[in-house]
């Protein structure tokens, strides 16, 4: 029980003016916020009346939470006493105001709590400690069954009511007590979808410390922030029993992601850390350049972590690098989500070739786009068997040819089989056990690709679960990781959804299946598998004795594919399958019935999912039959299927007897794992007696082996006598020797001062030599260069004397020409000069044309002040004045001619 705060706190004071109430706010806030990151607290467990003696946390850095004190009635004069009075009236200080105008008691009504279906259900589920609380009637105090103080719930409703900016109201308070009487009872503290911020984090923090009462915190989907998450890391520093955080999609980045790692790198309690994101507005987005180096360090640190989930965190490539570093050499982690985060073909690979040297067990990386350069890299990292091109020079064969050749043939053996066996191969195949049978053939051919894939030398991690959905790759990635299941006996689940198959005919898959001896859950659902592909995994499956679980939902089923699977079923294939997802395989009636057949003749199969497919009468009537012989078969999913009621009802009480069947053969698998348990228990009773066996030999062989050391030491000690007298001797010719040894340097001092002096003058000499080779190989270059110029300029100059003789040839001819052309133009311009002469009298002006001119303009200004009869008879006159030139012209044009 919690005893009552002293009654200076049990009363909030007064409310005080506005400006008053600013002030008061203040310092409370910074009582509470100094009490919040104090140094040196000492850390009281609260009790029922028994103190625990004070001590001083770890240090959780340079600043934070160190611890909120607590004590009980008794420890009241106590440092912790005071501690926690001090803390508990500056919490009622700082949220006096925000909870005036509601009640200050903590009551809840757990009988009408418990009428409610929801909160009944959510109580039996969530109470686990204290063990009274499951049993609790009537009106409790949520204080006492919390072991809380008041003043820690009052902070928790203020601070909800201060992150969503709405007044604190009775019904709020109601709502919220009957939440942590439902959810933090027990040994969880959940507070999801609760819109839980910053200012209720600190409340969360100080209700945290009161105790190491909670082994979980789930604080997701809420609104906590980069402030928020820093304040619950405080807490993480110094809470001694807390192993699991869920704090995804609280709207964290790479500050907030810090500040966790930083706090949990000494941590040794926490294992499971959920940081991912969820879809809505508050997702975590860290920087993935912020966030490698904190999550290397914290990887590298931390040796408690078993799970991390990062998934829709957009780590990218640097982020998921940090992840890789801190991964070597971690023998913590085993449990790994980075799904969604954008990691790419490189993140893929990082991620690959840590795998050797780290102990991860379950990897998430769906929604990636990996491509095929990232899936090649894991299929790498998983033990994939080298191509047949490379499979001679590949040190996995230990340099055997011979293994490499028959583990081609075996594989080829294993497809030119599947690819021969028809329906009724599978459907014999328990009946006809023979070389006629192609299930009896391909047993054979298996064992002997199984011995040649044992005969391959890999180092495999220790990686078991792989989801790889929606990967983005093709034909060449998929079938390396494909590939890689044939030698990899560890990895038990393979998630490949969502990823094209359409053209492969899933070749690789089906010859690692009959071979694999691991793999036990398999999910293909939605990759375009077509109907050569769904006919080969039918004919794996026949061989097959270890897969547990197959999705196959998404991928389009006819009649011949639908009556292959049926066919493997009916003939004993799939002898451990307990789970067929069939959803949304466009499953016609004519395809269900037929599948009904080999459901009803399988022996294992408990679930069967038919979801979103097109069956109907006929198939409902073949599945109410098959459910008559089959009595495994407990959970079958017909929805949205054009079934009757009728026939879902009969099917339902066939599931039900089923159901009634497994339970009463509970008892003999029971016996039966009883009887196995106790032929273990013989055959440890008999190792254990080899043990005791083995414990005495080893006893008697360590006592001669001690005589045989004592012999060791007293041998040891003579020879050391004789060593210190040879060391004596060894001394004297020490010394003589170094005596000798420096005469003998003297001389080779000498010596090679000689050789030196020597060696000098025949290099210089050698050097003058090879100068003057030098020297005369470079005239000799120059001789036979100036050679090749003359003998080039000769031929060059004879070609330019000879163009230069027939230019000038041509240019003699040319000035011939010209001289008797000058001469006859000389003569022509003397015949026309003496025409000229001769006829000049008869043209106006004679000689000179510009006084020709002159009398012409004379006789037109006297014509234009005659009369009309004058001006024609100056007309006459003028065409006769143009006669002469015209007769002119004449022997002119003739003497021109």
């Amino acid at each position: 029980m919690v005893p009552a705060p002293p009654p200076a706190l049990a009363a909030s004071p007064p409310a005080a003016p506005n400006s008053a109430r600013e002030q008061q706010t203040g310092s409370s806030r910074a009582d509470l916020n100094g009490f919040l990151n104090q140094n040196h607290v000492r850390r009281v467990a609260l009790t029922k009346g028994r103190p625990h003696s004070a001590r001083r946390p770890k240090s959780a850095g340079g600043a934070g939470l160190r611890a909120v004190a607590a004590a009980s009635a008794n420890a009241e004069g106590s440092e912790g006493g005071r501690d926690l009075q001090h803390l508990l009236a500056a919490i009622d200080r700082e949220y006096a105001q925000d909870l005036h105008r509601i009640t200050s008691g903590w009551s809840v009504d757990v009988s009408a709590l418990q009428s409610q279906k929801t909160g009944a259900s959510a109580m039996t589920d969530s109470f686990g400690s204290p063990p009274a609380a499951a049993s609790l009637q009537g009106v409790v105090d949520l204080c006492e069954v919390l072991c809380w103080p008041k003043a820690i719930l009052d902070a928790m409703l203020a601070g909800k009511c201060r992150d969503q900016k709405i007044p604190a109201t009775e019904e709020r308070k109601k709502r919220f007590a009957e939440s942590m009487l439902t959810n933090c009872a027990g040994s969880s503290f959940t507070m999801q979808h609760s819109s839980v911020g910053p200012e209720c984090a600190k409340a969360i923090v100080l209700a945290l410390s009161m105790g190491n009462r909670f082994s979980s915190l789930n604080l997701s989907c809420n609104s906590l922030g980069d402030s928020g998450v820093a304040t619950i890391a405080l807490a993480l520093a110094v809470h001694e029993t807390l192993t699991d955080v869920d704090l995804s999609a609280n709207d964290i980045s790479g500050k907030g992601a810090e500040a966790i790692f930083r706090q949990l790198r000494s941590n040794k309690r926490v294992k499971q850390l959920d940081l991912s994101s969820k879809p809505g507005a508050l997702r975590n987005r860290f920087v993935a350049k912020s966030s490698a180096g904190p999550l290397e360090e914290l990887l590298m640190e931390n040796r408690v972590l078993y799970k991390l989930s990062l998934g829709s965190t957009g780590l990218g490539i640097e982020g998921t690098a940090g992840i890789a570093r801190g991964l070597v050499g971690n023998t913590a982690l085993k449990v790994l989500d980075l799904s969604f985060c954008d990691i790419g073909a490189k993140g893929a690979t990082c991620i690959a070739d840590a795998l050797s040297s780290c102990a991860l067990e379950e990897l998430n990386l769906s929604d990636n786009h990996i491509m095929d350069e990232g899936l090649v890299a894991l299929a790498n990292a998983l033990g994939v068997l080298p191509m047949p091109s490379k499979a001679k020079e590949a040190s996995c064969w230990g340099g055997s040819a011979e293994a490499a050749m028959r583990h081609q043939e075996a594989t080829a053996t294993v497809r030119r089989i599947m690819a021969e066996m028809r329906a009724k191969d599978l459907q014999e195949a328990m009946e006809v056990q023979d070389s006629s049978n192609g299930v009896f053939r391909l047993n054979e051919a298996v064992t002997a690709l199984r011995g040649a894939v044992r005969a391959a030398e890999l180092k495999l991690p220790k990686l078991k679960v792989l989801q790889l959905n929606n990967s983005g790759g093709s034909y060449a990635g998929l079938s390396r990781l494909e590939d890689a299941m044939q030698a990899n006996w560890r990895v038990e689940k393979l998630i490949l959804d969502q990823n094209d198959h359409r053209n492969n005919g899933l070749l690789e898959m089906v010859v690692a299946l009959p071979i694999t001896l691991g793999l036990r859950h398999l999910g293909l659902g939605q990759c375009n598998i077509g109907r050569k592909g769904l006919l080969n995994l039918a004919n794996a499956l026949s061989t097959n004795k270890v897969l547990k679980s197959l999705m196959l939902n998404g991928n389009k089923f006819d009649e011949v594919s639908a009556e292959a699977l049926a066919a493997c079923l009916a003939g004993g294939g799939a002898s451990a399958l307990r789970y067929l997802n069939l959803n949304t395989c466009h499953l016609s009636d004519e395809s269900g019935t037929k599948l009904a057949l080999g459901v009803g003749r399988h022996s294992v199969l408990e679930t069967l999912l038919l979801r979103d497919n097109s069956l109907q009468e006929t198939a409902a009537q073949a599945l109410t039959e098959a459910m008559e012989t089959n009595s495994t078969v407990t959970t079958l999913n017909l929805e949205l299927n054009s079934i009757d009621v009728k026939a879902l009802a009969k099917i339902k009480q066939l599931l039900a007897r089923n159901s009634r069947i497994r339970e009463k053969s509970l008892p003999d698998r029971y016996r039966k794992r009883i009887e196995e348990l106790k032929q273990y228990e013989k055959e440890v009773e008999v190792l254990n007696n080899v043990l005791a066996r083995n414990h005495w030999r080893k006893r008697r062989a360590l006592w001669k082996q001690a005589g045989k050391n004592q012999l060791l030491i007293d041998s040891k000690v003579q020879e050391q006598r004789r060593v210190q007298d040879a060391e004596g001797r060894i001394d004297e010719l020490t010394s003589t020797t170094d005596a000798v040894e420096g005469e003998i340097a003297h001389l080779e001092g000498k010596l090679a001062e000689m050789r030196a002096s020597g060696d000098y003058e025949m290099s210089q000499l050698r050097k003058r030599i090879s100068s003057v080779e030098d020297k005369i190989k470079g005239y000799d270059r120059n001789i036979d260069k100036t050679k090749k110029l003359l003998e080039n300029f000769e031929a060059k100059a004879s070609t330019d004397i000879k163009s230069l003789q027939e230019e000038l040839d041509r240019a003699l001819k040319g000035q011939n020409s010209a001289a008797l052309l000058a001469s006859a133009a000389q003569r022509n311009l003397d015949s026309f000069t003496g025409s000229l002469k001769a006829i000049s009298e008869d043209i106006a002006g004679g000689s000179n044309p510009r006084q020709r001119m002159s009398e012409v303009k004379q006789q037109d200004e006297s014509a234009a002040k005659s009369d009309g009869t004058d001006g024609a008879k100056h007309h006459k006159v003028k065409s006769k004045a143009g006669r002469p030139k015209s007769a002119a012209g004449r022997p002119k044009s003739r003497t021109a001619g």
